[in-house]
């Protein structure tokens, strides 16, 4: 039912009102009543008051009221009101003058009882409320709504104009003493408002959208505790909307034209519409036949007017659905200025901003334009592309090749060729250059890339985009096993590692990634990296491969701010770099055709940014940095975001986002443009939502497939019509998801993997980043374009699909790869054939959802990442013609996946097979052959050398033994590591192989007997003594054995002495037991340790070891990440132990020596974790309980300075409301707080603490300070916080001290994540990277003793304190702190003395020698500040940390204490800030 309500309240109470005088009481108005009261699932309220027709004479109405539960609240016949008895929840309102009210409580009679009278008090109506100030923001740029001084007290109905698009709302007032004043919100809570401060605050949630009047109640209210009610009086502001338009988009003659806001009647430089710029200027042609302006309106049953005319958007006939753009034909006039005038409109004739454009017609000037090269010779294939100097938009030129350029303006001609080098030149149109010609010189001769090829070039491996090849990948869990795990990067940011390509070389293959301003040349057997080159910039997240281009042997890699740069293939060393004007995140794949790169950029949903097309010649052999002209550059609102091409000779196909905040709006397209010249040759719009997948073309029937994250799989063909080429089978097929909700479609990024009619498509669930929301593997036939089956996932499989043909016996038997994102990354793998309709191989996983359990046959789970490498997977897998799949995840691994080893053969061995007892064992010349249980084998040398770095297969102990001789020498095959078993859990592998045929010889000598000659005398001294010197140095390791005199295992002075002594003496010393590796008697065998603490051992102190370098391994329990094995900076190595748990851990240390891995000790010592010290109290207090909202006080600081928003407000001690809000709108679904046993330690259950913690706290704050969006963006996940690129630039920064920002402002992200749930690392900050640290209440937060919390778990309070400074100098941590007062805040009166003291507490622990408590600290700059942070005065202290100072005014101030080197690198203090409050006498 369609049912129309005004909701109103007051006090805290709130109700429904319905208006029934004309259609009566619906009649199931208690079940309504019930049904519409529910908060958080309906409207909410306290119940619903139905306004009908009066009884009375004279009456305007009468009102019938019902509670929450239904049941009416009335009055009798006799003036008398039915109550529930013993109810003590009755309310009483009584009013006076319309504005004034009292509100009381009282109980109904109980049983027995017969009546009661209540008499309820008069409400005051002396006038409180003395100032009320409203505003949009808190700049002086802000629109004020309500002036203070337009402001009456005695007047308590007031009127604005407020913009229909406006949900911003900021309020300051002034009310008597003792009373309080709150701002009635539209989700039926209020924002209290502090009495009498100047500057306005945020009043979250007060407007409602859309055109309609939209009220506000400002109440101030009093309670009287001695009559037990409140008196409280409203103050109304009626908000009336004025309408606007969201966007205005002009074409002439079928061509985008820019329209420039005007300012004081100047034309400006801006060439973007501004709902709130009224006037626009437009330059065109006076020859211009045919103009065109696209209105869109924010709100739906908008329509526009146009020079007086109205225009509706019209439905979609086939889905009903009104666009939000209406485009009106212009008709242009013979005069040289033209003024349109438009606006948006409703049915009720509300009032509208009006906007003007002014079209200017210039004279065209047809403009000839040739490139030529230095001979004058018309170039084949030369591009010329004219751009308007002022907005960059594109010139077409005419059928006949001129381009029709207005007199007097400004152009850039980019003319380009490959194997040509560019040009850039600015041309002024006129009669005088009427004919333009451009010479280019020919680039010189290049060979890049020598000897190398490649198998899987670029993103999807080949053309046509799809994923598809013909070897035996793994296909079972107990054939997979993890071949390597190399880490190259940090997290999933801009340090994450790409994903891989292949190239092979010199009768290797390599993997091709990067990572943060490395490019990777990686081993792909082995996972060595042998090579390195070096990036001009980081990527945004990595997500694409690099490419690699075979015709001019190149590598392509994009990077942030709109940049891709080239390398030799062969060398890594950069070519050249193209930067793009628009700059934009680098998330399209690259695609290289004959000699072009194709590739896209992305800067925000609705934001501008290129596609583009760039030649591969390197025109400058000598730079590698010299900048790339593009060919073209093709403009979309929105941009390109994993948007992948397919490029032929004729077309260019790519899709675009759809420009809107909301990821589904039917406005996305497929682009059909020119691949020489990026022209539009067709193109198919209104698809649902952002495309981000390359186009996938099935090479059986030439037809196009890519999805969309409206929720669609799409397909078309392209061909060629009698008009050119046109965009022709569209169709599209609808994904599920489960939900059947709009607002929660089955998105998908995934590009189609095509193969025997049938398309498989990773979809998303309801909760992108909820694990089991309905992620699931769709399969499509491709015939009928309809969903034949879909098995569920634990994660989303975001990414694209690898499928294998190799076991197809001709029943169509493929098996398709994705991978989950979410932790740990599953690979699952889906078995399909012909006429298959389910899937026929799953796994059985269980989930828990509160207290209930779930289990789902989810797609098979092939391989399941662990321990270090198990982290979310936004990667396509590839693979090598051996079957092994590549990848990546956000644990920054580069990992291999092979199928198992069946066996090893030594095809070919040794050429030295002859060996004395403890002679290092010779591979040279030995081959072996690997033989994998998928039929697949490999031939590989013990190992090899590529560009200087050793590449190994295989190890082995260093030195033969005689039973070496006897049973053959072992060697290990190096890539092996783990599979996953049933359960997903690591089961670690290991492949041996043994070399037979070795002979051993034993040691045979006389001891002494250096030179061999059967005695030991002065001659064997002399021979020894050469040998040492220098002299005569012995070569033959038979006789170098012999050297050991003393049988320590080493060849030294010692045995000198050793022979000198037996040859004096007649008898050797007691010999040392070389290669012996012994336990000292006194090796502790238990310690203790507090929980966090740090238990250090040295193995010095517990073996006694031989003389050759000795490695150390630990296993035993699970002691944590923070437990290992390390080294000092002077090679001493130790065991670092640190845990939060109580509990005994039983560790077993093993040393291995390292010329004779046989030779080992190993000792076992049991580490007791006791109770550790709580700590202050202060650094726990989380309260469990939940809440909508906190209030807390925050201060962010860069070098010990407190900054400003980008919206000018100043980040110190800052009144913050931070709303709780769903974090999987943000993408953080797996930072849920979740509950603890007493406020502290790990969670003992998944149900989600619905508080606001730290991390809502930091993504409001970024979202609103940092990036400058509304609110809603953030809580409403409408923006992204993570991953986004920071618009806190150096134009924007601004701190308290006026200093200078610090490095690299802005070039990091607004925030970047690393670690777990409880292990929250934020990698990158507001546009700073890691450097930084975060107080609660001015003492380090603690999860448990001695155990840091991280912002995730941090549960907020009214009232709570938080600092974050972040500092350039990386050493902060070792001497610095945070800086406090005494007291966050101080009242005092006019003419008395504030007294106070500054105090830190050390950013370092105790154990590293800091305090852990709240310390004096002296020499800090104190400053005395208004409530805008201007400093008044520094204030001197009186004795050491001790302040005095005397207010002689009433106000509100601030007290700012600073490092001394606040604002440069040298700082390590946080700021200190509290509020004094002084208020007039008496």
């Amino acid at each position: 039912m369609e049912l129309s309500f005004t909701k109103m309240q007051g006090c805290a109470n709130d109700y429904i009102y319905l208006d029934c005088r004309t259609a009566g009481v619906p009649e199931n108005i208690a079940a309504l009543s019930e049904k519409l009261s529910r908060r958080h699932f309906s409207i909410g309220a306290d119940g619903i008051i139905c306004i009908c027709a009066p009884r009375t004479a004279g009456a305007d109405a009468m009102m019938r009221i019902f509670n929450a539960a239904g049941a009416e609240i009335g009055v009798d016949a006799d003036g008398t009101y039915p109550l529930t008895p013993g109810d003590d929840s009755y309310t009483y309102i009584a009013t006076k003058n319309t504005y004034y009210h009292t509100k009381g409580t009282f109980a109904a009679p109980t049983d027995g009882d017969t009546a009661l009278t209540i008499a309820a008090v008069t409400p005051e109506t002396e006038d409180h409320l003395t100032s009320l100030k409203l505003t949009s923001g808190t700049t002086n740029e802000s629109d004020i709504y309500l002036d203070a001084a337009d402001f009456k007290t005695a007047q308590h109905l007031y009127t604005a104009e407020i913009d229909d698009v406006h949900r911003v709302l900021f309020a300051a007032a002034a009310a008597t003493e003792g009373q309080t004043i709150a701002v009635q919100r539209t989700d039926g809570k209020e924002t209290v408002l502090e009495n009498g401060k100047e500057d306005v605050s945020y009043i979250p949630k007060c407007i409602t959208d859309g055109p309609e009047t939209s009220p506000l109640t400002v109440n101030v209210s009093r309670q009287d505790e001695a009559r037990g009610v409140t008196f409280y009086q409203e103050y109304r502001v009626d908000l009336t909307k004025v309408l606007t338009l969201s966007d205005a988009v002009l074409s002439v003659d079928g061509t985008d034209t820019a329209i420039y806001q005007m300012k004081a009647g100047e034309i400006t430089a801006k060439s973007i519409f501004d709902d709130e710029v009224y006037d626009y200027h437009a330059t065109i042609l006076g020859t211009a036949k045919t103009a065109a302006l696209t209105l869109e309106v924010p709100f739906e049953g908008y329509s526009v007017t146009v020079d007086g005319v109205r225009y509706t958007p019209e439905a979609d006939p086939d889905t009903g659905v009104v666009p939000d753009t209406v485009t009106v034909s212009l008709t242009l006039d013979n005069k040289k200025e033209q003024t349109v005038t438009f606006s948006a409109c409703t049915e009720s004739g509300k009032k509208a901003h009006t906007y003007t454009l002014t079209l200017k017609k210039g004279e065209p000037i047809a403009t000839t334009i040739t490139v030529t090269d230095l001979s004058g010779k018309t170039i084949t294939g030369a591009l010329a592309a004219v751009y308007d100097k002022r907005s960059s938009a594109r010139v077409w030129p005419e059928a006949d090749g001129t381009f029709q350029l207005v007199e007097g303006l400004s152009y850039t001609c980019v003319a380009t060729c490959s194997g040509y080098v560019g040009q850039s030149l600015d041309i002024v149109a006129g009669t005088k250059n009427k004919s333009l010609s451009i010479q280019l010189e020919a680039a010189p001769d290049t060979h890049y890339g020598a000897g190398v090829t490649s198998d899987w070039p670029s993103f999807r491996g080949n053309d046509n985009s799809n994923g598809v090849v013909d070897v035996k990948t793994p296909i079972s869990r107990e054939n997979t096993v993890l071949s390597w795990a190399n880490k190259l990067g940090d997290g999933y940011g801009s340090n994450a590692v790409s994903g891989p390509i292949l190239i092979k070389e010199g009768g290797l293959e390599f993997l091709i990634v990067y990572s943060g301003t490395k490019l990777y040349k990686v081993e792909s057997v082995t996972g060595t990296v042998v090579a390195t080159g070096t990036m001009c910039d980081t990527s945004s997240f990595a997500i694409n491969s690099a490419t690699y281009g075979a015709e001019d042997g190149m590598l392509f890699v994009a990077l942030s701010n709109g940049v891709v740069q080239a390398f030799d293939a062969a060398t890594l060393q950069s070519l050249w770099i193209y930067h793009d004007p628009l700059g934009g995140q680098p998330n399209c794949p690259l695609t290289y055709y004959k000699g072009y790169v194709y590739t896209g950029f992305w800067n925000q949903e609705d934001l501008d940014a290129n596609y583009v097309c760039l030649s591969a010649t390197d025109e400058n052999t000598d730079s590698g940095s010299e900048e790339k002209l593009a060919r073209w550059t093709y403009t979309s609102k929105g941009g390109f975001y994993w948007a992948g091409a397919y490029v032929c000779d004729d077309y260019l196909l790519v899709g675009t986002d759809d420009g809107k905040d909301q990821y589904f709006s039917n406005t996305a397209s497929l682009l059909c443009l020119d691949p020489s010249t990026g022209a539009v040759l067709a193109r198919w719009d209104d698809l649902a939502g952002d495309v981000r997948c390359s186009i996938a073309r099935d090479k059986d029937t030439g037809l196009f497939y890519f999805t969309s994250k409206g929720g669609y799989l799409y397909t078309a063909a392209v061909e060629k019509g009698t008009d050119g080429w046109v965009i022709t089978h569209k169709a599209s097929c609808l994904l599920s998801n489960g939900s059947n909700d709009p607002s929660t479609p089955p998105m998908s990024t995934c590009t189609p993997v095509l193969y025997n009619g049938r398309a498989y498509i990773g979809v998303s669930g309801t909760s992108q980043f909820g694990a089991y929301s309905g992620h699931n593997i769709t399969v499509v036939d491709l015939d009928s374009l309809s969903v034949l089956y879909s098995v569920p996932t634990k994660g989303y499989p975001q990414t694209s699909g690898l499928l294998t043909t190799a076991y197809d016996q001709g029943d169509g038997t493929a098996y398709v790869y994705f991978f989950d994102n979410f932790t740990p990354g599953i690979l699952r793998m889906l078995e399909d054939k012909t006429g298959q309709s389910a899937a026929s191989r799953t796994t059985a996983e269980t989930y828990q959802v509160g207290e209930n359990t779930y289990t789902v046959d989810a797609a098979y789970a092939l391989f399941t990442p662990a321990n270090d490498q198990a982290q979310y997977a936004i990667c396509s897998p590839i693979t090598d013609g051996n079957g092994t799949l590549f990848f990546k995840n956000d644990s920054a691994h580069l990992m291999a996946l092979t199928s198992t080893v069946q066996r090893i053969e030594v095809t070919k061995g040794p050429n030295k097979t002859s060996y004395i007892a403890g002679e290092p064992f010779d591979p040279t010349g030995m081959e072996l052959t690997v033989y994998y249980d998928n039929g697949t084998s490999r031939t590989l040398p013990v190992s090899t050398t590529v560009n200087g770095v050793t590449v190994t297969y295989f190890t082995y102990n260093s030195t033969v033994s005689e039973e070496d001789g006897k049973e053959g020498f072992a060697l290990s095959f190096a890539p092996v590591m783990y599979q996953s078993d049933g359960n997903g859990e690591p089961v670690d592998k290991a492949v041996d192989v043994f070399v037979t045929g070795i002979t051993v010889t034993p040691r045979t000598y006389q001891r002494g007997d250096v030179n061999g000659d059967g005695a030991v005398d002065v001659y064997d001294l002399q021979y020894m003594y050469e040998h040492f010197s220098g002299i005569n140095k012995i070569e033959d390791y038979a006789q170098l054995g012999r050297l050991d005199c003393n049988q320590d295992g080493r060849l030294n002075a010692t045995d000198m002495q050793a022979l000198y002594g037996f040859l004096t003496s007649g008898l050797w010393d007691v010999p040392s037991e070389a290669h012996v590796i012994t336990v000292k008697d006194d090796a502790p065998k238990a310690a203790e340790v507090p929980q966090g603490q740090l238990y250090r051992l040295n193995m010095s102190d517990v073996f006694a070891a031989c003389g050759h370098t000795v490695s150390y391994r630990l296993s035993g329990d699970d002691a944590g990440s923070q437990t290992k094995l390390a080294q000092d900076t002077d090679g001493t190595d130790y065991l670092s132990f640190t845990n939060r748990d109580t509990g005994e851990y039983h560790l077993t240390i093993t040393a291995v020596c390292g010329n004779d891995g046989k030779v080992t000790a190993s000792h076992t010592i049991t580490v007791t974790v006791t109770p550790g010290d709580a700590g202050d109290e202060r650094q726990y207090g989380y309260d469990e309980t939940p809440a909508d909202s906190v209030t807390v006080y925050v201060t962010i600081s860069n070098d010990g300075a407190p900054i400003y928003g980008i919206d000018g407000t100043a980040l110190s001690h800052l009144e913050v409301e931070v709303p709780y809000f769903d974090l999987a709108k943000q993408g953080l679904a797996g930072f849920y707080r979740c509950h603890t046993e007493n406020g502290q330690g790990a969670y003992i259950d998944e149900e989600v603490v619905e508080r606001p913690t730290l991390l809502h706290l930091y993504l409001y704050l970024l979202g609103v300070y940092c990036q400058g969006w509304d609110p809603e963006d953030v809580t409403e996940g409408y923006q992204q916080v993570l991953g986004s690129e920071s618009n806190y630039t150096a134009d924007c920064y601004r701190d308290i001290l006026g200093k200078e920002p610090w490095n690299d402002i802005g070039k990091f992200l607004t925030l970047n994540i690393t670690g777990g749930p409880t292990s929250l690392y934020m990698q990158q900050f507001w546009g700073h990277d890691e450097n930084l640290m975060y107080f609660r209440n001015h003492v380090y937060p603690l999860m448990g003793p001695g155990w840091g919390s991280t912002a995730d778990y941090i549960l907020l309070k009214d009232g709570d304190i938080i600092d974050l400074a972040m500092f350039s100098n990386w050493e902060f941590w070792n001497y610095g702190a945070f800086a406090c007062f005494d007291a966050d805040a101080y009242n005092l009166k006019p003419g008395e003395a504030l007294t106070f003291k500054t105090q830190k507490y050390d950013t370092r622990s105790v154990a590293d020698g800091g305090s852990e408590s709240v310390q004096p600290v002296e020499g800090l700059a104190v400053y005395l500040c208004d409530t805008n942070w201007n400093r008044l005065a520094m204030l001197p202290p009186e004795d050491g940390n001790a302040y005095q100072y005397v207010f002689d005014k009433p106000g509100d101030y601030y007290l700012l204490a600073v490092d001394p080197n606040a604002g440069t690198s040298s700082a390590c203090y946080a700021p200190a800030t509290a509020r004094v409050s002084v208020s007039a006498a008496g």
